[in-house]
């Protein structure tokens, strides 16, 4: 019977561990999708910025990279729609 038990007991465990594991998977696969960056301008001193933050992080991008450096983001750099 103890035997029976943890059969189960380890049956829950990977269970849990499965449903964990599909969840990263499905965080990753996101992560592949690419993702318009958010535009913003600031001001400072007199200075205009136009940032590009990642839509995920909101890390600013200064150079057109394929992913954002700080989460792995897939970035779109295509144009903003009108």
């Amino acid at each position: 019977m103890g035997e029976r038990i943890d059969l189960l007991a380890r049956i829950q465990v990977l269970e849990n561990e499965n449903q964990q594991l599909k969840q990263e998977n499905k965080a990753l696969k996101d992560k592949e999708i690419p993702k318009k960056l958010l535009k913003e301008i600031s001001f400072d001193g007199g200075f205009v910025h136009k940032n590009n933050r990642c839509p995920k992080c909101k890390s600013i991008h200064y150079t057109e990279s394929l992913c954002c450096a700080t989460c792995g983001q897939r970035l779109d750099w295509g144009e903003e729609d009108e």
